[in-house]
Order: C-alpha cells, then sequence, then structure tokens
C-alpha cells in the first residue's frame, strides 16, 4: 500500500474534538485503505468457526488523554479491530472450554451477557488461545487504546457529555442499574464509533502494567514489570465517577469479581 493513498490520522484535538461525522468518515476511509468492505467485520475465535466476535475498525488518531491541566495529546499510528462488545460468556467458554462467570443465568442466551469473575491472566490466556486457534493476533487494549477507543473523538468526562443525569443512557452504573448484576451487551447507546458498554457494565482488563503515565506521548503502554494491573470503564456496581473516559483503576492480576471483564483487539495486517 502506497503511503500516499493513507488517510489521515483521526484528529480529536480541537476544543470540541471530533464530532460523529467525522469519526465514521475516517473509518470509512481506512476500511478502504485496508480493503475491507465496511468497518465493521466479523472474526472467527475458535476452531470450529462457529462462534465469531463484531469487531469495528477504529483509525489512528490523536486525542487527549485524562483530563483537566494534566491531560496530554496522544498518538496513536496503527489502525486496530476492537470488539464492539465485551466479550461474552459464549465466546469465552467456546475458546476456553469453561464458563466462569458467576452470574450465569438458568435459560438465559450465554451470548448475550459478558463473562466475569476473570482474572488479567485469564484474559490474557483467552486472548492468546484465540489467536492460537485462528492464526490471527488477539490481543487486550493497551491503556491508551482503551481511552482512545471510550472517547471516540469527544473531550467529555463521558462519551456522551459531562452530566450525571444522562450518563443512564450509555452505562449500566450504580444507581442506575436496579438488577444486582452485568446487564446483556449492547443494551445502551454506542459511542460514535460504534462500540457499546465502554462505560459501565463491567471493567474491563488492559494489557498494561498500572503505573503514573511517563512522557512518551505515541504510541505509550505501561512499564515491563509491576504488581497491578489497569482495568478501565467502571461496572454495574461502582458510581458514575468510576464510568469517567480519563478515570483509571486498577487490580492485582489473579483477582476476579463479577465486576470484572474484558475487550478484545484484533491486529490488522496492513503493513
Amino acid at each position: 500500500m502506497a503511503d500516499d493513498r493513507k488517510p489521515p490520522l483521526l484528529d480529536c484535538t480541537s476544543p470540541g474534538g471530533a464530532d460523529a461525522r467525522t469519526v465514521l468518515a475516517s473509518q470509512k476511509a481506512w476500511a478502504k485503505f485496508l480493503i475491507e468492505p465496511s468497518h465493521e467485520k466479523s472474526f472467527t475465535l475458535d476452531m470450529t468457526g462457529k462462534v465469531t466476535i463484531d469487531m469495528i475498525l477504529l483509525p489512528p488518531g490523536k486525542y487527549y488523554r485524562g483530563d483537566g491541566d494534566a491531560a496530554r495529546i496522544i498518538t496513536l499510528k496503527n489502525p486496530l479491530w476492537v470488539g464492539k462488545y465485551e466479550v461474552t460468556q459464549q465466546q469465552y467458554e467456546a475458546v476456553m472450554g469453561t464458563n466462569p462467570s458467576y452470574f450465569k443465568r438458568a435459560g438465559v442466551d450465554a451470548a448475550l451477557y459478558p463473562v466475569e469473575t476473570v482474572s488479567h491472566d485469564d484474559a490474557t490466556r483467552f486472548a492468546t488461545r484465540a489467536s492460537q486457534n485462528t492464526g490471527a493476533e488477539f490481543r487486550l487494549l493497551r491503556e491508551a487504546e482503551w481511552e482512545y477507543a471510550c472517547r471516540a473523538g469527544t473531550r467529555t468526562k463521558f462519551y456522551n457529555g459531562d452530566s450525571n443525569d444522562t450518563l443512564g443512557e450509555i452505562a449500566h452504573y450504580y444507581k442506575k442499574n436496579d438488577s444486582k448484576g452485568p446487564e446483556k451487551v449492547g443494551g445502551k447507546k454506542p459511542n460514535a464509533f460504534g462500540l457499546y458498554d465502554m462505560a459501565g457494565n463491567c471493567w474491563e482488563w488492559c494489557s498494561d502494567w498500572y503505573a503514573d503515565y511517563d512522557a512518551i506521548t505515541t504510541d505509550p503502554r505501561g512499564p515491563a514489570f509491576g504488581s497491578i494491573r489497569v482495568n478501565r470503564g467502571g461496572s454495574w456496581g461502582h458510581s458514575a465517577q468510576c464510568c469517567g473516559a480519563a478515570y483509571r483503576h486498577n487490580d492485582t492480576p489473579t483477582r476476579t469479581s463479577g465486576g470484572i471483564s474484558l475487550r478484545l483487539v484484533r491486529v490488522p495486517m496492513w503493513k
């Protein structure tokens, strides 16, 4: 692919961020560049080919990570396929042969609910096994990728604005969720990228070790070593604050909880 055909980065750094029309145009331009029929696609996860995962193409871009005076421009140079939803119980069981979820619901389709009660180690093994099954490269999102995916062009506290009053339109979270556990994936409004449940429902493991942000602003990733891993997005059992796009959270890699899940990335072959 010739560099002169490469679309520009999605620039989300203007005071108002990038609007939904601009975001979609960038997704479509990058899908065309990658010779994909659409910026939405299903990929096989298991060796039988019967279980798939819906993914959304995220264009490379630059955005403000964090909020207030601490916000810094981050540049991500590579396109990514990102899971449209949190990984479901059905998808996890098809790959790993087991469903560890605490919130199994008798008579309810496991394809509809996120897998939870998975440690970071479990999540990493799941991505590795899916890669081995398919020959593709699946992994967890890096923290910088996660915030970019969550914001989807926005610079507000949540991806639908700054008000807690409207957070319930996009998120299952404490005081807005009258069930005592996660809800069906995709039950709320998506962000401009077309991703669901980036706020609330379940925390999502990221690949990074947790540490203070360093000075790297292009394709940053966490330190090589650490004792706690990043998870992002808030959950059904946490407050509105935890659902903020910039809110950082962490847990030990072995911790499991009915409020922790994962979302996959598939790395395009494009270079």
